[in-house]
């Protein structure tokens, strides 16, 4: 399917899609691409089973594993909006018998809810009774019998350190706060207010027909894939469980979209929980890559990008978008362990940023002519002590601040789009230092000869 992404984009992704297919080994991969609130791209390669030849649709369900995280995390905000937690409670405060957990290093108070959906919390990756190599993964009440195996083994804050135990513990909290099982709380809460009515947590839940058929890779000096097994998480279903689609995630990418509101979604969460959820509460050294409550962050030539991945017996998966850009991309294949599902994901959302952001940049309502012309007297050059310079121009959405297009220009207050207010001559700026701030000019002989903005007063030179 192909909608709104032009020919020249297509043909580029489909030859990076190639040359990562060439990599490796792969039964069967589906790609979306999400731009602007929608699925506007998507394509499926091999098979979603290789003894019936079946091909995977974006119905298609596959196992999403560990980006079931991103859903507790949601949960988690929800709880916190209504006053039931704080995130930088100490988990123990909720579930007392957490005390049992083993401080190794660290201390158990610094075990805390924004550190475990962080993965700053120093816990281990897994409960000492998980083993991949076996299909059976503690229940709800073995784990919580067993709190006191858990070992906190890092210092909190002390290093990024990934911890499937984290949410599993968080799953916990929220069946312990809501008096239901987490599961229940998601479907009812999250998954049926958005209208994700693909996504499960078991298998029994959906016909058969339409899950893709999970492999694993050949045994040593074997050439043979194999099927793999089916391990359903049990009481770490927080942390992986969930199983889904390209169509509903694509549903879900958008949730986190800065237009989401507009887009028809049901506001589960408010809209400045969910910023307050996306931006970085850890930086890596090299600040290439981040971690936000839920999400992970990396940077590609100069632009941010969110993420998640999963990987689980079967199957691989990524979620990869761009905020300012409003473009995402889902990879879901039917084989773990495997690189390629990550890659391309970051591949192909990055080539899509570039090759289509030219169009893609939020579309203000052009200004009515006669508003236009009442516009035009604000148009100038400024300046404001010491020496700070300033341009006010007038384009198709409106008066826009910039600095001067000239070396050493110093930009304090631009580049920026102002908006008129209720009051004349008052105009208010959408980002930037001065956002959200007023513009206010002063008025001579029917003309503007100056405007106050963020403690700097600006004469028109």
């Amino acid at each position: 399917m192909t909608i709104d992404i032009n020919s020249k984009t297509t043909s580029t992704i489909e030859s990076k899609i190639s040359c990562l297919l060439n990599q490796d080994d792969i039964p069967g991969l589906i790609i979306g691409i999400l731009k602007n609130g929608s699925l506007c791209w998507s394509n499926s390669y091999g098979y979603s089973d290789l003894t019936k030849k079946s091909i995977a649709n974006q119905l298609t369900l596959h196992r999403i594993a560990s980006i079931t995280k991103t859903f507790t995390a949601i949960a988690i905000m929800q709880l916190r909006d209504i006053g039931s937690l704080e995130l930088d409670d100490p988990l123990v405060r909720h579930i007392p018998d957490f005390a049992a957990a083993v401080p190794v290093r660290g201390t158990l108070e610094g075990v805390t809810i924004r550190r475990l959906l962080t993965h700053h919390s120093g816990l281990t990756t897994e409960h000492e009774s998980v083993m991949w190599d076996v299909p059976h993964w503690p229940t709800h009440k073995e784990l919580l019998k067993s709190l006191d195996k858990i070992q906190i083994v890092l210092p909190q804050d002390h290093q990024w350190k990934y911890s499937n135990l984290a949410y599993a513990l968080l799953g916990h909290l929220i069946s312990q706060i809501t008096k239901t099982r987490y599961t229940e709380y998601v479907i009812n809460e999250i998954l049926k207010p958005l209208g994700l009515t693909s996504t499960v947590f078991d298998r029994q839940k959906s016909p058969e027909a339409d899950f893709a058929t999970g492999y694993a890779r050949p045994k040593p000096n074997t050439k043979k894939i194999r099927l793999a097994p089916y391990q359903h998480l049990s009481g770490f279903d927080a942390c992986g469980q969930l199983i889904s689609n390209v169509k509903d995630l694509s549903n879900w990418v958008s949730f986190f979209m800065p237009t989401w509101p507009e887009n028809g979604s049901t506001q589960i969460i408010s809209s400045d929980s969910v910023e307050e959820m996306l931006k970085p509460a850890y930086i890596s050294d090299d600040w290439t890559t981040g971690q936000a409550l839920g999400w992970r962050l990396f940077r590609r030539n100069n632009k941010t990008y969110y993420n998640h991945g999963g990987g689980i017996n079967g199957f691989s998966s990524n979620i990869v978008f761009n905020r300012p850009t409003k473009i995402g991309v889902i990879v879901l294949s039917n084989i773990w362990p495997s690189t390629i599902p990550y890659t391309m994901a970051e591949d192909v959302c990055e080539l899509v940023v570039k090759d289509e952001s030219g169009n893609t940049e939020p579309k203000c309502k052009a200004l009515e002519h006669s508003k236009r012309k009442g516009y035009e007297k604000y148009e100038g050059n400024y300046w404001a002590e010491p020496g700070i310079r300033i341009d006010i121009t007038l384009t198709l959405n409106g008066l826009l601040l910039k600095a001067p297009e000239e070396r050493g220009a110093y930009h304090m207050h631009g580049p920026s789009q102002i908006t008129p207010t209720e009051t004349s001559n008052s105009f208010r700026v959408t980002s930037g230092r001065g956002a959200g701030e007023l513009v206010r000019f002063e008025i001579l002989d029917g003309n503007p000869f100056s405007f106050t903005l963020g403690g700097f007063k600006y004469i028109k030179i």
